[in-house]
């Protein structure tokens, strides 16, 4: 079963035994409730702004909390909602600041969206995940340079082709 469709429970069922370790240590037992939710656990929205109410951080939309950068995102959106917001409090039009804060939140969120975009179509393959994981094992400044892009200070772009190319294709792990 593929762990992207179904319930959230049968979701989690499949997630779940697809990591043996897990499986094994949760065989015999209950789960206390059902679950609300299983990732994948992308949030699309229709804008980042309405009216006089912008949003800001993961409310304005996110790939997937596998990065773990949702709170620099927040911290990053919410400086460039500050700017927008003063403006219309001086005078400025509301569709016009936010539509500049739109733009600037997008350009911020790019380069992290497509590496997590990333990210999360390379563990739905295990055997390309490993590799991948290999490669940067053996190559620590690609992982930096992919930590980097993951927290806004490179561009995706700067990874160059070769960087990309790596990745994947990856490394045979190691036995």
């Amino acid at each position: 079963m593929n762990a992207a469709v179904g319930s959230p429970d049968e979701r989690l069922q499949t997630l779940i035994a697809g990591c043996a370790p897990l499986s094994e240590r949760l065989h015999r037992s209950t789960p206390l409730g059902r679950a609300l939710a299983c990732g994948p656990l992308r949030v699309k929205t229709k804008g980042v702004s309405r009216g006089r109410a912008v949003l800001i951080g993961d409310a304005a939309g996110y790939v997937d909390a596998i990065t773990g950068e949702g709170m620099s995102l927040a911290l990053k959106t919410a400086a460039l909602a500050e700017v927008a917001v003063a403006a219309v409090v001086g005078g400025a039009d509301v569709h016009a600041a936010f539509g500049v804060y739109a733009t600037q939140r997008q350009s911020a969120f790019r380069d992290h969206a497509i590496l997590t975009h990333g990210l999360v179509a390379l563990a739905r393959h295990p055997f390309f995940a490993r590799r991948a994981i290999a490669r940067l094992a053996k190559d620590p400044a690609l992982f930096t340079r992919l930590l980097a892009v993951n927290n806004g200070t490179r561009s995706v772009l700067s990874l160059g082709l070769l960087a990309g190319l790596k990745l994947a294709i990856g490394s045979s792990p190691a036995a």
